[in-house]
């Protein structure tokens, strides 16, 4: 209605943005395309960083057919609902697959990808998808039966608790023993809150590691293929009161 009466002024999209983009119900079946891109990406081997779709490592590898994350839809503002979806998905022969979306089991679905064009196509027994699959650092944009949906990586909650970001302002820490995937950030680089900072594989689990605050690293603890202790920090943040 505003919009119609010529009540557009600065900020009108952040006022009004709940109301000019309804949340869409993300189904099942969207994050298990999701999950079947995120494997079919990593298991292609390819690591050419100019590709954003294949730009994060998805901790697939030759002997690991098994996979299990957390998945949340974004907003139009780019902000994670609250709502957390548990994936897990199995490779169980060539080409089929088992997919768990919150405990909803697909069984025996027969996917491809088309790398050429980042294309998954899937066939469910109730019915067949062709999703436009693309990902980017910690995050996934699919593009199926004319809609788009965003997703995110999520920290697993028990993972967030481990990790006790609230109590370490100036420093995050690994939340159990793991091997750092990827460093997302570099010394000196100015970060914002909830950026990710670096991503980590822990019992064949994948997890972005993201900034608690906005500020700036001062360190670099770890290293890509390096193994991590439980508890030791991985970055390191300036302290603003040293700045002053």
């Amino acid at each position: 209605p505003a919009f119609i009466d010529g009540q557009v002024e600065t900020g009108f999209i952040k006022k009004w943005g709940e109301a000019l983009f309804h949340s869409k119900e993300v189904h099942p079946e969207v994050f298990a395309q999701a999950a079947l891109g995120v494997f079919f990406s990593e298991v292609l081997g390819r690591r050419d960083d100019n590709d954003l779709f294949l730009s994060a490592k998805s901790g697939f590898s030759s002997n690991s057919n098994t996979r299990s994350f957390e998945l949340a839809p974004m907003k139009y503002d780019g902000i994670s609902e609250s709502a957390r979806i548990s994936v897990n998905i199995e490779q169980v022969g060539h080409g089929l697959f088992t997919v768990s979306v919150n405990g909803q089991k697909f069984e025996s679905i027969t996917s491809q990808y088309d790398a050429g064009n980042c294309i998954v196509t899937s066939y469910f027994s109730h019915t067949r998808l062709k999703t436009r699959f693309i990902r980017e650092v910690g995050d996934i944009t699919l593009f199926q039966q004319g809609q788009q949906y965003r997703l995110r990586f999520v920290t697993p909650r028990w993972i967030e608790k481990a990790l006790g970001i609230k109590d370490t302002a100036h420093s995050v820490l690994a939340p159990m023993p793991c091997k750092i995937l990827r460093v997302e950030v570099e010394e000196g680089q100015r970060v914002k809150k909830e950026q990710v900072l670096v991503v980590i594989e822990s019992m064949k689990m994948e997890t972005s590691i993201r900034s608690p605050q906005d500020g700036i690293v001062a360190k670099i603890v770890h290293k890509q293929g390096e193994l991590c202790k439980a508890g030791t920090a991985l970055v390191e943040f300036e302290d603003p009161a040293n700045n002053g």
